[in-house]
C-alpha cells in the first residue's frame, strides 16, 4: 500500500462590505482560484490567478489545498482611492495548512510587494471587453439554463441612467452666493454625484408601509423637474414599472472629472449583465445610444451572468436586464456610502399598490417601535392615493401625524419594561436551542448540513450599540495575543476608535441557514442618539415581505433609540449574501456581516468541484478608516478633508499599528484572520504488471 497526501478542495465565500472607492484585488500565494458564483448566481467555472471585487459584491471561489504544507499569504490589495497615490491600503490573511507551524509566512508583505499575479484576472477595474488575461463580469457565463423572460430579443421597457460628478451649486455642499462651487478654493470644491442630474432625497415617511401619506407631490422624475443640468434637483427620484415586464437599464458613466467607476446594487431582484465596455476616458449618453442604434453593442442574451451588484466602467457602459416579478418599492443605488448618502440612487416602484402585500397588522409606524412581534402578512393594502392616479387628493393633517407620535411616546416606559422582560425570557445569557445572541462559544442550531424537508425557524437577537476598538475587554492585546481573541474584544487593525456594532462583534456574526428556512431577527437599538435599520443584502423578500427589506424611510420607519423591531422573513435566493445597516453612515462604522443561504450539496452545480463548504471559510472584506466615518464625510464635503480609506480588514482583523513596550525590542501587531485547510491521506494498492 502506498500513502499519498491529497489536497482537499474548499469553497470560500467572499463578501465585499466596502464603503469608499476601493476595489479590492484578491490573490493567494502559490494557489489559483476557481470562480464559480457571484451574488448567488452560479456561473461556468473560471480558473483565475486574481479576482477584483467591488463594494456590495459577493463571490464564491474554490481553492485546492494541493501545495506544500505551510502558511501562505492571502493578499487583498486596495486599488484606486486605496492605491499608492493615497494611503496604500491593503490587508492580509493566512491560508494555514493543518500541520504547519502557527507562524506567519516567511515573506514580508507591504503594499508595494503585492503585485497582480500573471494570468487571468476576473472582474478587472475599468477594462473593456475582449482584453487578454482579463474577463469582465459581462464575459462570464451563467450556469442557469431555464427560459428567462428577461432575455427576450426586445425588452418591454428601456431606461437610461447617465451619471457622473457635477460641479453644481447645491444646498448640501455649495450654497450659491455664500460658498458656491466656483467661489471657494479648489481643495474645497466638491462635485456632487447624480443620476440623470437628479439627487435622490428619501421621503419623510416609509412609502411602502404607510402609503396613505402619499400625495401627487411625494415623488419626482425627469417629467416633474426640468433644467436639472443647470440647477440642483433634489427629490425622491422614482420610476414606475408595471409588473411582468422585461426591463433593460443602460448605465453610462460619463467619467469626466475622475477616473472612478461605480458599483450599482438593485434591491428585490437579480439581473442579467448582458453587456459592458469601456469606450474612452470619458463618454456621453448620446455616444452610447448612437452605438446602440447602429447595433455596435453586443448583448449576450443566451447565458449572461446573474447578479444584483455590478460595476460600470468609467467612460463606458453596463447594460442589465431583469423581469419585474416582485412588487414593491426597490432602491437602485451606487453602493459607495458617500455617494448614496449624497443622493446617487433612484427608487423603482414595481407594480401598483393593489399588487402589494400588506404589512403585518402590528407593523410599527413612525414613532412606534415598541412591539417587536411580527404577525403574518395579510393580502393587499388599501392606500388613499395610488401612484397610478394623479388626482392629488390625499392629504395629511398635521394633527394626525402629531397624534401618532404622541400616542407612541406615551407608551414608551411601559413598553420598554415589557420588552426587556421578553428578552430575558427568550434570550438567556448562554443562548438557547432556538435563539442566538452572538456569543463566540455558540453554534446556532441552523448551522447544519442542509437537506430538503428539514426547514427551521431560525431566531437571532441583535443588540446595536456604540463600542470601542481595543476596549478594556482586550486586556493586554496585542502584547498577549490570546487576549485579542477574548469575548467582546475587537482589535481591528490596532487603531483605537469609536465604532458601532451588533453584539460587540466586528463584523456582525454571520447568519448561516439552509434554503427553505425562515428567520426571525429581533434588533434592539441601544444607541441613545441614533435610529437604525438593517438591510438583508442580496435577499429579495419575494415571499410577500418587501416591508422587511430594512431601508429606513422607504420600507419602514427607523428603529428609534432604546426600541426594538423584529425582522421576520423567508430568505431567498440561496447563495452568499450580506447584512448591513441601511440608515445614514452606520454600515461603515461596523454594522455589516454575512448572510449565507445554503442548498443541499447534492443540488449544487459544483458539488464535484469541492469537498468542503465550511462556515469558517467566509471572508468579509471592508475598507476601514481611523476616524469615525461621519467625521470623515463632513470633513470631506464641508472642508478640505480626504475621502480615502486607511486600511483593509478581513473578518474584522488587520495589521496596521505597530506596538512596542519599554525595554522590549519586539514589534507587536494585532492578529490577522487565518483560514485553515488540510491534506488527507489516500491509500492506493500497488498494481503489478504481468511479465
Amino acid at each position: 500500500m502506498r500513502t499519498y497526501l491529497h489536497g482537499k478542495r474548499y469553497r470560500f465565500r467572499i463578501i465585499n462590505a466596502g464603503v469608499l472607492y476601493c476595489p479590492i484585488e484578491i490573490s493567494v500565494d502559490n494557489h489559483s482560484l476557481i470562480v464559480v458564483n457571484s451574488d448567488g448566481g452560479d456561473m461556468k467555472p473560471v480558473h483565475a490567478q486574481s479576482l477584483v471585487t467591488y463594494a456590495g459584491e459577493r463571490w464564491d471561489v474554490i481553492i485546492n489545498a494541493n501545495n506544500t504544507v505551510g502558511n501562505y499569504w492571502i493578499k487583498f490589495k486596495g486599488l484606486k482611492d486605496c492605491d499608492e497615490n493615497f494611503n496604500s491600503a491593503h490587508g492580509l490573511a493566512v491560508l494555514h495548512y493543518q500541520g504547519a507551524n502557527d507562524t506567519f509566512p516567511k515573506s514580508t508583505v507591504a503594499y508595494k510587494d503585492i503585485r497582480r499575479p500573471a494570468g487571468m484576472q476576473v472582474n478587472p477595474v475599468n477594462v473593456g471587453a475582449g482584453k487578454k488575461n482579463f474577463k469582465t463580469a459581462s464575459e462570464l457565463e451563467s450556469q442557469k439554463t431555464w427560459i428567462d423572460p428577461s432575455l427576450k430579443k426586445v425588452p418591454d421597457i428601456v431606461l437610461t441612467f447617465a451619471f457622473d460628478f457635477y460641479p453644481i451649486d447645491n444646498s448640501l455642499f455649495h450654497k450659491p452666493h455664500l460658498y458656491g462651487f466656483n467661489q471657494v478654493k479648489k481643495e474645497y470644491r466638491r462635485y456632487i454625484p447624480q443620476i440623470n442630474h437628479i439627487s435622490m432625497m428619501m421621503p419623510s415617511f416609509p412609502v411602502l408601509s404607510e402609503p396613505e401619506f402619499i400625495t401627487s407631490k411625494t415623488f419626482c422624475n425627469e417629467n416633474t423637474y426640468q433644467n436639472c443640468s443647470s440647477r440642483f434637483c433634489h427629490c425622491p427620484y422614482t420610476i414606475e414599472l408595471p409588473l411582468h415586464q422585461t426591463v433593460e437599464i443602460i448605465f453610462v458613466d460619463e467619467g469626466v472629472p475622475y477616473e472612478s467607476n461605480h458599483p450599482f446594487h438593485l434591491h428585490g431582484h437579480s439581473f442579467r449583465v448582458v453587456a459592458m465596455d469601456k469606450l474612452n476616458q470619458s463618454t456621453t449618453l448620446d455616444e452610447v445610444l448612437a452605438l446602440n442604434r447602429t447595433n455596435q453593442i453586443h448583448r449576450n442574451l443566451k447565458n449572461p451572468p446573474l447578479k444584483d451588484t455590478i460595476t460600470v466602467p468609467d467612460g463606458g457602459y453596463t447594460i442589465i436586464r431583469f423581469y419585474t416579478k416582485n412588487p414593491g418599492y426597490w432602491l437602485l443605488h451606487c453602493h459607495l456610502d458617500f455617494h448614496v448618502e449624497a443622493g446617487m440612487a433612484v427608487l423603482l416602484k414595481v407594480g401598483n399598490y393593489s399588487d402589494f402585500t400588506r404589512p403585518p397588522e402590528n407593523f410599527p409606524r413612525c414613532g412606534n417601535f415598541y412591539n417587536a412581534d411580527a404577525q403574518k402578512p395579510t393580502q393587499k393594502p388599501t392606500p388613499s392615493h395610488d401612484l397610478s392616479s394623479s388626482d392629488g387628493n390625499a392629504t395629511i393633517e398635521s394633527s394626525t401625524v402629531s397624534s401618532i407620535i404622541t400616542s407612541a411616546e406615551d407608551s414608551v416606559s411601559n413598553a420598554l419594561t415589557d420588552f426587556w422582560k421578553a428578552v430575558k425570557n427568550t434570550f438567556s445569557k448562554n443562548g438557547s436551542s432556538s435563539s442566538y445572541s452572538g456569543r463566540a462559544d455558540q453554534t446556532h442550531k441552523c448551522e447544519r448540513p442542509c437537506k430538503r424537508n428539514d426547514e427551521q425557524v431560525c431566531e437571532y437577537y441583535f443588540e446595536v450599540e456604540k463600542y470601542y476598538v481595543l476596549s478594556k475587554a482586550c486586556y493586554e492585546c496585542p502584547f498577549n495575543p490570546e487576549d485579542c481573541f477574548r469575548e467582546d474584544c475587537i482589535s481591528a487593525d490596532g487603531v483605537e476608535r469609536l465604532i458601532t456594532v451588533v453584539n460587540r462583534k466586528l463584523p456582525v456574526d454571520a447568519i448561516h441557514i439552509c434554503d427553505g428556512d425562515s428567520v426571525e431577527i429581533t434588533v434592539h437599538n441601544m444607541i441613545s442618539e441614533e435610529s437604525t435599520t438593517i438591510h438583508w443584502h442580496g435577499l429579495h423578500q419575494s415571499h410577500g415581505t418587501p416591508f422587511m427589506d430594512g431601508v429606513g424611510l422607504l420600507t419602514q420607519c427607523p428603529i428609534h433609540p432604546m426600541a426594538s423591531f423584529k425582522y421576520s422573513f423567508k430568505p431567498d435566493p440561496a447563495g452568499t449574501h450580506g447584512l448591513h445597516a441601511h440608515l445614514g453612515l452606520q454600515k461603515p462604522e461596523g454594522i455589516f456581516g454575512g448572510f449565507v443561504v445554503r442548498k443541499p450539496k447534492e443540488e449544487e452545480f459544483y458539488k464535484d468541484l469541492y469537498d468542503e463548504d465550511l462556515t469558517e471559510h467566509l471572508m468579509v472584506l471592508n475598507d476601514w478608516t481611523h476616524i469615525p466615518i461621519v467625521d470623515k464625510y463632513v470633513a470631506h464635503y464641508q472642508g478640505p478633508g480626504n475621502n480615502k480609506p486607511d486600511t483593509l480588514l478581513i473578518n474584522g482583523r488587520g495589521m496596521f499599528r505597530q506596538f512596542k513596550r519599554e525595554n522590549d525590542s519586539q514589534v507587536y501587531y494585532t492578529p490577522v484572520s487565518k483560514f485553515t485547510v488540510k491534506k488527507v491521506s489516500i491509500f492506493n494498492k500497488p498494481t503489478y504488471r504481468p511479465r
